[in-house]
């Protein structure tokens, strides 16, 4: 048993003090004013408890609402996305398959691949770059 914090021998000791101190005529009157400022100081906690929570509480429900609807728009620009680069690899894929597939415009960041000439001899400048050339490295 707890009351304030305090155990049952604190309790004792404080009830013989009071009874020595307040008097055994006072001592009834004094300890239902105190126990009455105990309920009253419970009640205003409780109150400013559940105020603070029905505040906190809208706020909450308001932000988780507004998260839920950014990451499930979030969820449907991914999936539109991951729809788009699919239809992508299927149509490059089916361009390979029908070895059709127009010359893809040159990249400015990468030179040109030179096929090596035919007799094996190949310039420094005019021999074939693999796609992961990078020049100056």
């Amino acid at each position: 048993m707890s009351f304030l914090g305090l155990g049952i021998p604190e309790m004792l000791v404080i009830g013989v003090l009071a009874l020595i101190f307040i008097g055994p005529e006072r001592l009834p009157g004094v300890l239902r004013q105190v126990f009455s400022a105990y309920r009253q100081i419970r009640s205003l906690g409780t109150e400013w408890r559940e105020q603070v929570e029905r505040e906190i509480g809208a706020d909450l429900r308001s932000l988780s609402q507004d998260v839920n609807l950014g990451l499930e728009a979030f969820g449907r620009n991914v999936e539109r996305e991951i729809q788009d680069v699919d239809h992508e690899i299927k149509l490059a894929q089916a361009e390979a398959l029908n070895d059709t597939a127009p010359a893809a415009p040159a990249d400015p960041n990468f030179p040109p691949l030179v096929p090596p000439k035919p007799d094996g001899d190949a310039d420094e400048d005019e021999r074939p770059r693999s796609l992961d050339y990078r020049p100056g490295l």
